[in-house]
């Protein structure tokens, strides 16, 4: 299929410690849907830097790559723990990822994709936060 331009906006609320952080970001991207997954690409530039992000959107499956000055690869499946590598610039950082909800509301025709995700990083088996975040894919 060919490829659609569209918008992606990320809000992350992420929780440690108990003081919580808010973060968003914005960008143009490109759909590309493939039968069984969507995928869509898009090029970030902010105050840490130059990212891209990639997203492999399936039914009730999330693959979420970043890759840039900080990467990361992150797969979120309701009910499952996964393993997740961050490699920054100081050094790379192993978590575990315990996606507690994960919703895809896919509108008609794909016109605009919601994902709405609860998850906790722990590692050592020791919770390091609880996120919370909404991804809007908007052709």
């Amino acid at each position: 299929m060919p490829s659609e331009e569209v918008f992606v906006n990320i809000r992350s609320k992420i929780i440690s410690d108990g003081a919580a952080e808010e973060v968003s970001e914005s960008a143009k991207g490109i759909l590309y849907d493939k039968e069984e997954y969507i995928y869509v690409r898009a090029d970030i530039e902010n105050d840490e830097g130059r990212a891209s992000l990639h997203f492999k959107i399936g039914r009730d499956y999330l693959n979420y790559r970043r890759t840039g000055d900080t990467s990361a690869v992150m797969i979120f499946t309701e009910g499952a723990m996964r393993e997740a590598v961050y490699n920054t610039p100081y050094g790379t950082l192993c978590f575990t990822i315990k996606t507690n909800r994960l919703i895809i509301d896919r509108q008609e025709d794909n016109c605009a994709i919601t994902i709405s995700l609860n998850y906790l990083l722990e590692t050592n088996e020791e919770t390091v936060s609880e996120n919370h975040m909404t991804i809007e894919i908007i052709k």
